[in-house]
């Protein structure tokens, strides 16, 4: 089974937030200077899993987290469902540079 580093990401952001002990994940832990319980510690922030290249795309569809892909569609002007589904299709068969490519051909199009 092939894990992709956002899914990898996302499952050791769950694992940590699901935890007893929070960030630091043993007693008598510091961050910061704060002492004290691991579960006593804030947790860190969670990370923008906002899509800003292609190449996050990519990883986005061959995760299957869909809808991050369809977010990222709609933020670049791709608003049309249907041109969506192309362009996730697109995702699985061509590389992070090809997309690009081909939204900049479809943008000169215009």
């Amino acid at each position: 089974m092939k894990t992709t580093i956002p899914k990898l990401r996302r499952m050791i952001r769950q694992v940590i937030s699901e935890s007893n002990y929070g960030y630091g994940g043993h007693e008598g832990g510091s961050m910061s200077g704060h002492t004290g319980r691991g579960s006593d510690m804030p947790l860190p922030e969670p990370e923008d899993t906002t899509i800003r290249h292609w190449r996050d795309f990519k990883e986005s569809v061959e995760a299957g987290y869909y809808d991050e892909a369809k977010d990222f569609l709609s933020a670049i002007g791709c608003d049309d469902p249907m041109d969506q589904e192309a362009w996730l299709g697109d995702g699985l068969e061509l590389s992070a540079d090809q997309l690009w490519k081909e939204w900049s051909h479809r943008l000169s199009q215009m």
